[in-house]
């Protein structure tokens, strides 16, 4: 046995734990897009964001959206220009979350040669 193969096999164990980890983090996608109202000098308190949507997918495709709505008379209201900033950045997480899991596969096949 070469001196190398304990350290291989410790930088090899060190990544598969990195991989679960981040195969686990990616387990869930969460996006939450909040609003805050800017005062006319353009300052804003950012502890009084309020909430435009919150999605989250699961791994096997199952997905929740909530989304605040409000009422006047027996009409619900849905801004949907803030919803569509949303859905832009449930988009944009998506594409991420993809180049994760293409990295991830990558490194996956480059142990596995080894």
């Amino acid at each position: 046995m070469s001196d190398e193969t304990p350290d291989l096999t410790t930088a090899l164990k060190k990544a598969a734990e990195e991989l679960a980890k981040q195969l686990s983090d990616a387990s869930e996608l969460r996006v939450e897009t909040l609003w805050v109202l800017a005062d006319s000098n353009g300052d804003v308190n950012w502890e009084a964001a309020k909430p435009v949507a919150l999605t989250t997918i699961q791994l096997d495709g199952d997905s929740k959206l909530i989304v605040p709505m409000t009422k006047e008379g027996e009409n619900f209201i849905l801004r949907r220009d803030l919803l569509n900033v949303h859905e832009g950045n449930v988009q944009s997480a998506r594409a991420y979350r993809e180049k994760i899991y293409d990295i991830i596969m990558e490194v996956v096949k480059e142990v596995r040669g080894r």
